[in-house]
């Protein structure tokens, strides 16, 4: 910090980065080599920019390189669509941590907003709530319990 430069490597580090660039070329090598398909290749987006020449506006489509982890993320969210929220009644951990209370059990009623359980992260309380109304089942965490980010707790189904 004295010397004016940049701070590196506290979130994010090179091996992290090379570690994503070598699983998205694993997973391309796997799929086959990509067609184009609505405009766009695998490794690339698309973007629109409007630019001005000779006093004309013209919109130019380019076609630009991801960081190497963009397709990991990518498929992460498909996997991950679906199986939380209050489509399916899930209700999971937000991130990892100590369970210090669980305020329901298995068969009780919960409107949207009550409280099912409080999940410790680093000195602080978080409350995980019910998001909808429904009786809850599944049960599978217990206080002083450790559970870690996106770990199903309970289901939340309809009444």
């Amino acid at each position: 910090f004295i010397a004016g430069e940049t701070c590196k490597d506290i979130v994010e580090s090179e091996e992290l980065a090379r570690r994503a660039q070598e699983l998205d070329q694993l997973s391309r090598d796997r799929a086959g080599s990509a067609s184009f398909s609505g405009g766009t290749r695998d490794g690339t987006r698309e973007r629109l920019v409007t630019v001005e020449l000779d006093g004309r506006r013209h919109e130019l489509r380019l076609h630009t390189s991801e960081p190497p982890w963009a397709g990991l993320a990518r498929r992460h969210r498909e996997r991950s669509k679906g199986l939380v929220g209050s489509e399916t009644g899930a209700v999971v951990s937000p991130m990892q941590g100590t369970v210090l209370s669980v305020n329901v059990a298995d068969g009780d009623a919960v409107l949207t907003g009550d409280v099912i359980c409080v999940v410790e992260a680093m000195k602080m309380e978080n409350e995980i709530v019910a998001h909808r109304d429904g009786v809850v089942s599944g049960l599978s965490v217990t206080a002083a319990q450790q559970v870690s980010n996106g770990q199903l707790i309970c289901i939340v189904t309809n009444p």
